[in-house]
């Protein structure tokens, strides 16, 4: 694997044994069963550096929409449980709902028993219903800011205006976690609210954890692929 290839955020692969010289590499998988892989680190030798892992049975989908599913589906569930604290019951609005991100924060959000809201544009309004997004608002023709209120959460994929418009719909003691750009701690004072910045990122324990809810729980029902590149060696 060349330099440009040497880091690897979201990806799936068939894996096979290769060799004593690559024998820290443990527990391989045959060569038709699924793996996804959240992050790899190898350098130029092609020695391995860093290697988190987590094998997850992908064969309701396939690889290309497996391999969106890591950090972004880890990043949503951090956003709204880990940093958030959403609860049943509660409201949340979830900007770029057809997003990556906000796609799977929006399965997560119903599966915790929230009432959700979701920002979208006019060609995506019925994917955001597939989703289960309780009140999809279409951004081309609603400004969100006229038509909610008392909003327990909100989540930001998207920052700029967008962030600066969500602070009046929160109810007090609400909460904006964004992970583009770290939000006004004035403005969140300003408002009596809550702020936090959250960097899209991964982790093999969590991964972990969001497969069982897959394959256990209540499966996640759709994914989100804006488009994909191919790599040679």
């Amino acid at each position: 694997m060349n330099s440009a290839m040497s880091r690897i955020n979201d990806c799936t692969a068939w894996t096979v044994p290769l060799g004593q010289e690559l024998s820290d590499f443990q527990d391989y998988l045959a060569t038709s069963v699924p793996c996804l892989i959240e992050f790899v680190r190898i350098s130029s030798f092609g020695q391995r550096k860093h290697l988190f892992d987590y094998r997850l049975d992908v064969s309701r989908i396939d690889h290309v929409h497996a391999a969106a599913i890591p950090v972004a589906a880890v990043t949503a569930r951090r956003a709204l449980f880990d940093t958030a604290g959403l609860k049943k019951d509660q409201k949340v609005l979830i900007h770029g709902a057809a997003g990556g991100v906000g796609s799977f924060a929006v399965q997560l959000a119903k599966w915790k028993g929230a009432h959700v809201m979701g920002t979208g544009s006019s060609r995506n309004q019925a994917f955001l219903r597939e989703l289960g997004v309780d009140e999809p608002i279409d951004y081309e023709k609603t400004r969100f800011e006229d038509v909610l209120h008392d909003v327990n959460v909100v989540l930001d994929p998207i920052g700029g205006d967008t962030q600066k418009r969500s602070w009046k719909v929160l109810k007090k003691g609400g909460i904006l976690v964004s992970i583009v750009a770290p939000p006004s701690a004035d403005e969140a004072a300003k408002h009596g609210v809550r702020s936090a910045f959250l960097s899209a990122q991964g982790g093999s324990s969590l991964l972990a954890e969001l497969a069982k809810l897959w394959s256990i729980d209540f499966g996640l029902s759709a994914v989100s692929v804006s488009f994909t590149t191919t790599y040679s060696a």
